[in-house]
Parts: C-alpha cells; sequence; structure tokens
C-alpha cells in the first residue's frame, strides 16, 4: 500500500534507524545479507555497533537508507531477521559466563522454524560461548545438527540415541547395543535412560552391558516424573560409583532453565540446551525513519538525523552524536572513535565480512565491562 502511494505522488529517499529496547549483541550478518539480495543496490547501510558488539538499549544498531519505494515494503521481514540472533546472541554468551564450568550443546534446531532460523540460532549461539570461552568458560562445545556444526568448528553435530530407537529396539539395552554395532567408534556412546525404567536401574543396566566403551548417560526425564530432580541424579552417580564407574558422564536435557544449572551442576558434566536458545524473549525493536531526502525528519518522541556512536578507548565510555564530522572528546580526556561502518553502498559490500573467529574476538573485546543480564 504505502508503495503504491509513494510510487505515485513521487518516490524520495529515506533514511530508517534500527535499533532495539533492551542490550544484546550485534548480530545483523543475516539481516544485511537478505536486504543485499533482495533490493542490491537500491540500498545502503552503515552499521554502527559491527558484527560481535554490545549495543545499548536503544541505540541504533545500524542505519538503512535508499528510496521509500523500495523500503517500504521491507520492514517486517528484516527485523525477523535481525531482532532473534541479537537476543540469543546475547543470551549464549551470558549463560556461558554464568556458568564457566558448565559444557553445553546447542540443541535448538528442533524449536526452530525452519532451516534459515535454525541456521541464525546457531550462528549466534556459536558467537556468545566462542567469546565465553576466552575467558575461561566450557561454553557451547557442539550442536546437534551437521548443518549448522561449522559455527563451532566442527564438520558434524553430536547428539545421543532418541527415544524412537529405544521404543523400536524393545530396551535401553538392546538400542545401545545396536547403536555399539552400526555406528563408527568415533562417536561416543551416550545411553538415554528415562524411557522405560527408573533411572538408576537404567543407568546400571546399560553400563554393565557396555563398561569401559560407555561414555556418558543422559538424563531426559519429562517435569511430570522429576520429583527432586538433583536426588534423581544424586542416587544414580551413588550407584555408579560404588560399581566403580565414576568416569561415566552425566548429561541432562529436556526444558532445563538457567536457573536450574546451579543445583544440579556438582553432579552434571553437560548440558543440552534448546528453548533457551530458541525461545528467546520478545523484544521489542523497531525500524523508524529518522531522514527524508537527506534532511533529519522524525516522528514524535524520536530523535531525528542519523546518528553516530562515539566510544573512548581509553574509559569505554560512550556518545550519541549526530552524524556529522565534529570531533569530540571524552570527560576523561581522550578523543572518541567514530563506531559507525558503511557496510553496504548501492549493493556493494565495502567491508570484508569477518570470519567466527574475529566477530568472537570482537565480542570478548567490547562485553568485558557488560552486566551479564539486562535490567528487568
Amino acid at each position: 500500500m504505502r508503495r503504491a502511494i509513494v510510487e505515485r505522488f513521487g518516490d524520495i529517499e529515506v533514511t530508517y534507524a534500527v535499533f532495539m529496547r533492551r542490550p544484546v549483541i550485534s548480530a545483523p550478518r543475516f539481516a544485511i545479507e537478505w536486504v543485499r539480495g533482495v533490493r542490491g543496490e537500491d540500498v545502503t547501510i552503515e552499521v554502527m555497533h559491527p558484527e560481535g558488539a554490545a549495543v545499548g538499549a536503544g541505540d541504533p544498531i545500524l542505519y538503512i537508507t535508499g528510496s521509500f519505494a523500495a523500503l517500504a515494503e521491507l520492514e517486517t521481514l528484516y527485523l525477523q531477521k535481525l531482532g532473534a540472533p541479537c537476543v540469543a546472541a546475547w543470551n549464549a554468551w551470558a549463560m556461558c559466563l554464568e556458568l564457566p564450568q558448565v559444557g553445553f550443546l546447542a540443541m535448538d534446531a528442533r524449536h526452530c522454524a525452519g532451516t534459515e532460523m535454525a541456521e541464525m540460532m546457531a550462528y549466534a549461539a556459536s558467537v556468545g560461548s566462542r567469546a565465553a570461552q576466552k575467558q575461561g568458560a566450557k561454553g557451547f562445545i557442539g550442536n546437534a545438527t551437521d548443518a549448522t556444526a561449522h559455527w563451532f568448528g566442527l564438520n558434524r553435530g553430536r547428539g545421543t540415541m532418541p527415544h524412537a530407537l529405544i521404543l523400536c529396539m524393545g530396551s535401553t539395552v538392546e538400542a545401545i547395543r545396536a547403536f555399539e554395532e552400526v555406528i563408527e567408534p568415533k562417536v561416543k556412546r551416550v545411553a538415554l535412560i528415562d524411557t522405560f525404567l527408573d533411572e538408576k536401574f537404567e543407568c546400571l543396566n546399560v553400563v554393565e552391558a557396555m563398561g569401559e566403551r560407555l561414555f556418558a548417560v543422559r538424563f531426559d526425564t519429562p517435569s511430570s516424573r522429576r520429583g527432586n530432580f538433583y536426588r534423581i541424579l544424586e542416587e544414580s552417580r551413588w550407584e555408579l560409583n560404588l560399581r566403580g564407574y565414576r568416569n561415566v558422564k552425566f548429561y541432562v536435557s529436556g526444558g532445563i532453565r538457567e536457573e536450574d544449572i546451579p543445583e544440579l551442576n556438582p553432579l552434571v558434566d553437560g548440558y543440552g540446551i534448546g528453548t533457551s536458545i530458541s525461545d528467546a524473549p520478545v523484544v521489542d525493536y523497531a525500524m523508524d525513519i529518522v531522514e527524508v531526502d537527506g534532511k533529519p525528519c522524525a516522528k514524535r518522541g524520536k530523535w531525528s538525523g542519523s546518528k553516530r556512536v562515539l566510544r573512548c578507548p581509553g574509559c569505554d565510555g560512550r556518545k550519541i552524536a549526530a552524524n556529522i564530522a565534529d570531533r569530540h572528546t571524552c570527560s576523561c580526556g581522550g578523543i572518541l572513535d567514530d563506531l559507525l561502518i558503511p557496510v553496504l553502498d548501492n549493493g556493494k559490500y565495502r567491508i570484508r565480512i569477518a570470519k567466527p573467529s574475529q566477530i568472537r574476538d570482537y565480542v570478548l573485546k567490547n562485553t568485558k565491562n557488560l552486566p551479564l543480564s539486562p535490567p528487568s
């Protein structure tokens, strides 16, 4: 509708500011590539917070400039590809730093609406995770699918046998034996032990069947059956240790919340995390016009004109300024650096797309002074 109107009465160049109303980690790659693919040379994009940078609540992540007729229909679709990765990257980084001794497996793919979302979530989780790993955390040690394993530096996904295999084989012992016979030896043997029997007795059954070849057992017990989950784990650990199987590791999955992990951590070696990545809280974000035909113009409640984020390399202080060529000095006496980066100019990239390792380094550098949780 908007496009039809402006095409009839005259098109005009506009600049949109894209921002969110809570702290996030900038993860605009998929959104930028999508806009470039559908509009190409009609669009120019300037990134205020580069990929991997921390973004304050309300700070513009980037600016998009182009024909209003070309951009009018893109707003909703563009924001769909930007908000979720930014929030997921923050969540992954914060979770890994809060629980530095825990190894996580990204199992979010089944919660994603298609392969594109799965790719975005894996990308976001890996960025936050590797930054935390460089600060001493175990972070995410892999993910559940081959298609997105490359974001974690792997060729293949990681996982365990499913409940479906156990149901079809008739018992957990028969399923793990079949797994042992068919799957190549380099894949670690992890038995799922909550399908038919009490977890403690199923642990004993599979360890007696597999012996030293069993790497771990996985507890995916439904919440309706858990009772005191810590006690179930504690009892199972006792029985295995008593029989000399201290080397068998414990993995836990199935609706595990971030607040559950500190309690379970003394007994658990790793967690399968899905919903905490993909089902991120809804974030209020927007894409608002701030310039029309090169002149400052915005609706009520918004600051007109494109802006710059300036940062002091000495004290990490930040300032929002109008996008004009003024030199700004920090209150500490340092000269503020300009963070605004032209990325896409008439459909052509003006920067090289960073490698995942470079993004992670940037995240580490720019999140060291941030609180672990966004304000409530």
